[in-house]
């Protein structure tokens, strides 16, 4: 039966409403409830559009064409609701599609938090359309064949009904499995004996969720493959017909894993965030500048549980103030526009991260007890003694901080009280109603009888405040929930972009309480936020294009340019996944500079258009010397390169230069510089431009790569007279520059325009092979420069293509 057959609709004869027309009508009246009216239904058209698209196109690449599977990236930022998309295709595929996975990552608190969100999201909507199903190791499902017969039987099921034979159509058969080599081979055995026993394999949804962990080959620089990579590349043989959707928000490891690996995307498909997503680009916008509280006394060599840092007992203030708003006035915690009561959880939470080692984690435990434990009995003092100026002075700043925002965010509707004796009471009651948590590994944790972290709502609700602790497991795709303070002082001295940005759990829906978020972080760690919120325009942005291009990654594979500061030492992923042939190259402030230049007809092509574009220019011709300068921007250097003949790795390198010039990249780009043009020799440019000869004699020279033919200048000469497509190739055709075109005559008048530019010069330059003395020919050169304060870097480019 072929592919086609497949991807039919099951289930619509009997509901009249499909699985995913189900989920979207649920999502609206979500955001309606969340965001107000407009903003809901904006939010839920958006997902809708995204849903809908990404059918089309699945349906275009699957249905109408011969192949049988197809991998998309599905990008997005940080806690920006990619489960909820996920949660759109596993409604979508309960319409289409045999069976559907879900990795859900490598940790049990991940596992079980996706599966009570496809429990609570899906399983109660009206069509009952998923069963979901947890995936055990390869050797539990061949001891215990419950996991194998389901399966079968579910899947002979909804085909019988899809072909007329049945008269009830059956669930989806949703499994829920962690990313690790047991697992994953479990399910490549289920697909296997589901082929051998229906004769035919099964159609699936395959979700990677956080694609870029476990699942590329952590083997790739020795040339061999990790054993997880393994069996997810013996899935997608076993299962001969899915669509594999693989969603992250930093795909950094993606783009420098195996160029030819069987987890490389085919497309890229974007989900866009709502209204009300709080992200890191909020973060350091400037709006929330008192959001961001720099940290200056934690000194991790001097960790002691008796040792409370004062930073620290201010973000526990900041805690304390945030739940006791929540608790005390909600209207105030929840900020809406659109008049209706507010709308939350009642528990707020804070996040400390100070280190990856769990005994460290142990002794924060301490820490933060001793330092609530401080706090409440300075309150206690202070209302015994009636004296509200007693107060921890930490918590005088938490409260006015919070005032101050309260009244900025409502425009003076809502006050927060002066701290008087009922206020630090209530606050100090809150104290005692503080729940801690450590999230590790290590099963001697302080607070390990308590148990994992809630997944349902009403289990965080059993406490007014949370306090999370932990490392790396906090570090990935774990959801907490109305997360309003965050501790963080880790900081590693080869971090990596994709480590980072997944650290940053205080991303998130929290748009009607954003005035109430705080980050406490050393202040080199908002530096590197700021940086990171900048790749994360220029890499969703890209994405973007990618999409509405229909760009397939296989055959043109993706790559991101990008400028930064030679001041970020950050590497965008770990080094033991990446590809060999694919670097994360660093060109330093090189934008462009053109090695193959002297081929005659394109050296009179460029002399025109450069006269033209001068013409339309205003030049400063008696700038230095001999150099002449057009002022411009961006797109005027766009418009020239874009007219300019290239050839060989120029011409590449001339897309390379345009896309770093484009608006989409913000700050990651150069369009918001200013740009100076440098152009000299053009009595040379005159000559060229109509065709004659010029003169190359006292031309500034550079040395050719290579050795260039006896009477080379002869035959250059005489290029001038033949047509290219009427002669046979000649040596200047292939020709490259063997040396650096900016020396010190060069530099001299970027140095002395007198502000930081973009700096490109344009000159005739001619070239010899042995004898300085003795030139071969010439052409117009051509180098663009960023200022000394920046570099050109990317991500996932061909070594040796830059």
């Amino acid at each position: 039966m072929i592919f086609r057959s497949k991807m039919n609709i099951f289930r619509e004869q009997v509901s009249g409403a499909s699985a995913l027309d189900e989920y979207l009508e649920v999502k609206r009246r979500e955001f309606i409830g969340a965001s107000g009216d407009e903003l809901g239904a904006s939010d839920a058209l958006q997902l809708r559009a995204d849903l809908e698209r990404l059918d089309k196109r699945i349906q275009r690449q699957l249905v109408h064409s011969a192949r049988s599977n197809v991998n998309y990236l599905v990008m997005g930022r940080v806690q920006s609701g990619k489960t909820g998309h996920q949660l759109g295709m596993l409604s979508w595929a309960a319409d289409k599609c045999d069976v559907a996975v879900i990795f859900t990552g490598v940790t049990e608190a991940l596992n079980g938090q996706t599966s009570y969100r496809i429990s609570k999201d899906l399983g109660t909507l009206p069509s009952n359309p998923v069963a979901t199903l947890n995936v055990p190791t390869r050797a539990n499902a061949e001891r215990d064949l419950f996991f194998l017969e389901s399966i079968l039987k579910r899947t002979k099921q909804r085909r019988d009904y899809r072909d007329g034979q049945g008269i009830w159509p059956e669930r989806l058969p949703v499994l829920v499995s962690m990313k690790t080599k047991p697992r994953v081979d479990a399910l490549k055995w289920m697909f296997q004996e589901v082929a051998a026993r229906l004769g035919e394999g099964v159609t699936a949804l395959i979700i990677d969720d956080e694609a870029d962990q476990a699942s590329p080959n952590a083997a790739a620089r020795k040339n061999e493959e990790a054993a997880t990579y393994a069996e997810l590349k013996g899935l997608r043989d076993a299962a001969t017909r899915h669509v594999w959707l693989s969603y992250t928000a930093t795909p950094q490891a993606i783009f420098l894993t195996e160029r030819d690996g069987a987890l490389r995307p085919d497309f890229c498909a974007v989900s866009r965030p709502g209204a009300g997503y709080f992200g890191v680009a909020s973060l350091m916008d400037a709006t929330h500048k008192t959001s961001r509280v720099p940290v200056d006394d934690w000194v991790p060599a001097q960790r002691n549980a008796d040792r409370v840092p004062s930073s620290l007992k201010r973000a526990l203030c900041d805690l304390l103030v945030a739940a006791w708003l929540r608790n005390y006035k909600p209207d105030a915690f929840y900020w809406r526009t659109d008049g209706r009561p507010p709308e939350g959880m009642r528990s707020v939470q804070m996040l400390v991260h100070t280190s990856s080692k769990v005994r460290d984690h142990a002794v924060d435990y301490s820490t933060i007890a001793t330092g609530l434990d401080q706090i409440r009995s300075a309150i206690e003092r202070a209302v015994i003694e009636e004296r509200p100026d007693a107060a921890p002075p930490e918590l005088m700043q938490a409260i006015d901080a919070l005032a101050r925002r309260v009244n900025t965010r409502t425009g003076g509707t809502q006050e927060v009280p002066q701290p008087g004796l009922e206020l630090l009471w209530q606050v100090g009651n809150l104290v005692s109603r503080t729940e801690m948590r450590v999230v590790n590994s290590d099963p001697n944790r302080p607070t390990a009888p308590a148990g994992p972290l809630p997944t349902d709502r009403a289990d965080w609700e059993a406490h007014p405040i949370w306090i999370v602790i932990g490392g790396d497991i906090l570090g990935r795709g774990l959801t907490i929930p109305q997360l309003v303070t965050t501790y963080f002082t880790r900081i590693a001295q080869a971090a990596n972009e994709d480590t980072v940005s997944q650290q940053m759990r205080f991303c998130g829906y929290r748009g009607t309480y954003a005035h109430v978020v705080t980050v406490h972080a050393l202040p080199a760690i908002f530096e590197s936020f700021d940086y990171l919120a900048q790749v994360e325009r220029a890499l969703i942005s890209t994405a973007e294009d990618w999409e509405e291009q229909d760009k397939n990654l296989r055959l043109d594979e993706p790559a991101l340019w990008y400028v930064s500061r030679p001041t970020n030492r950050m590497k965008p992923t770990r080094l033991a996944v990446r590809d060999r042939e694919l670097v994360d190259d660093n060109k330093s402030n090189v934008v462009l500079t053109l090695t193959q230049f002297i081929q005659p007809t394109s050296f009179v092509h460029n002399a025109r258009e450069l006269l033209a574009w001068m013409e339309r220019r205003e030049i400063n011709r008696g700038f230095l010397d001999d150099w002449l300068l057009a002022e411009c921007g961006s797109e005027d250097v766009r418009e020239l390169l874009g007219r300019w003949k290239m050839t060989g790795r120029d011409d590449a390198s001339r897309e390379v230069a345009v896309e770093l010039m484009n608006p989409r990249l913000g700050d990651l780009g150069l369009s918001n510089l200013p740009f100076a043009i440098f152009v000299r020799g053009l009595d040379v440019v005159q000559m060229a431009a109509v065709g004659a000869v010029p003169n190359i004699a006292d031309l500034p020279v550079r040395r050719l790569a290579g050795v260039a033919p006896s009477a080379a200048g002869a035959i250059w000469e005489a290029g001038w007279a033949a047509r290219a497509g009427l002669r046979p190739e000649e040596w200047f055709d292939s020709a490259r520059l063997g040396v650096p075109h900016i020396g010190d005559a060069q530099r001299r008048p970027i140095e002395r325009l007198g502000f930081d530019a973009v700096s490109a010069v344009v000159e005739p330059l001619a070239l010899y092979s042995a004898d300085k003395s003795s030139r071969v020919g010439a052409g117009l050169a051509v180098s663009i420069t960023t200022p000394d304060a920046f570099e050109v870097r990317a991500i996932g480019v061909k070594a040796g293509s830059a």
